[in-house]
């Protein structure tokens, strides 16, 4: 049976690749390797996720692929949240999630970690749902369910259809990674985006959660960088009068709360100088490592920090719809797929089976 899980102390980005831990599982393997700093994280394999489909849609699938009378979309969330991971499964998982919790239970968030091998230039960035201050391992299941989930969604047909995406080849991987408080959080474009100089690069930053910069609910400082000696050829601090940060809700699961900058505080520069040159010489050393531009994502906690992911600069994609409606157009090619891999493992199990006898 192949491997399900991968933690981060236990493997080199050398024994890995884009098909077992997914583009986002890669990266991160590749950023410890390079001795950047990345919290605690282990990947779940895309055959978690064939496995939960091909179960939770069982004998249904033949009737689907021939017929092509699929469930209602809304019912294809339902019945992912409601099937089970095979014990095995579950309980690798478990020991995963244990050893990043150590005594207590960790604050995770869970991403996707697509995989589509035909064409690594398309990114999939923002497709897919991300799970964030999650805590207990209950949780941290139905988080992974819900990640799978959203590859169902209308926003994915969209963008399959605009960037001639084959729906078959789409599998899912899965990154729980632990969770920084974050005291102020950003992204850094190793190359500058507005000007496309690449001997500039930027650094975007707020205080608090960094979700408010992507979803534009808050202006970010911006500070522009000379590459070659860290100069500032420009800063622009922009007043935050609130910020995101993460709280325990009365049931001790995870939640944001917004809460209020003091004006003495609300027109400060979001780190100072000597923090945003050490940004961004990481920054560099990741440009470095990967070879071409980067958009990397980072949170400051306790003087230190932490690179949480890094995408290569591409052009901007086309923009997805709004909505989290779900679509059941994504599920024939995904069950199609599932089918063949299954039958295939099947098939190996009778050939060893057969050679087992032989011998």
């Amino acid at each position: 049976m192949s491997k399900t899980s991968y933690f981060y102390e236990d493997f080199s980005a050398k024994d890995l690749d884009e098909s077992v831990v997914g583009r986002k599982g890669i990266s991160l393997f590749k950023l410890k390797e390079a001795d950047v700093p990345v919290p605690p994280f282990f990947v779940v394999s895309p055959v978690v996720f064939d496995g939960l489909v091909y179960n939770a849609f069982g004998s249904d699938i033949e009737k689907y692929i021939k017929e092509k009378n699929l469930p209602d979309p809304l019912d294809v969330e339902k019945i992912l949240l409601r099937t089970d991971f095979p014990p095995d499964i579950e309980e690798e998982l478990f020991k995963e999630y244990a050893k990043l919790s150590g005594f207590n239970d960790a604050w995770v968030a869970v991403r996707s970690s697509v995989v589509y091998l035909p064409n690594n230039r398309i990114l999939f960035s923002g497709v897919f749902a991300t799970e964030v201050n999650v805590r207990g391992f209950e949780e941290v299941l139905k988080a992974i369910k819900t990640v799978y989930a959203s590859i169902f969604r209308d926003s994915v047909v969209f963008y399959a259809k605009n960037h001639n995406v084959d729906l078959s080849k789409i599998k899912m991987s899965v990154v729980v990674q632990k969770m920084v408080q974050a005291e102020v959080s950003g992204v850094t474009y190793t190359k500058e985006l507005i000007t496309q100089d690449e001997s500039k690069m930027s650094i975007e930053a707020v205080f608090g959660l960094g979700d408010v910069i992507s979803n534009g609910e808050i202006t970010p400082d911006r500070y522009v960088l000379n590459k070659k000696d860290l100069t500032f050829l420009e800063k622009k601090v922009s007043p935050q009068e609130w910020m995101n940060i993460r709280k325990l809700n009365t049931k001790g699961q995870g939640g944001v709360e917004k809460v209020s900058i003091s004006s003495s505080w609300s027109h400060q520069q979001k780190l100072e100088d000597r923090f945003l040159k050490e940004i961004a010489k990481i920054s560099l050393l990741i440009e470095d490592s990967f070879g071409r531009s980067q958009n990397i994502e980072w949170v400051w906690e306790g003087g230190k920090v932490w690179v949480i992911q890094n995408k290569f600069v591409y052009t901007p994609q086309v923009p997805k719809p709004q909505e989290k409606k779900f679509s059941n157009v994504i599920l024939h090619p995904v069950l199609d797929a599932v089918k063949q891999k299954k039958q295939e493992e099947i098939q190996k199990e009778v050939e060893e089976k057969v050679c087992e006898d032989k011998v």
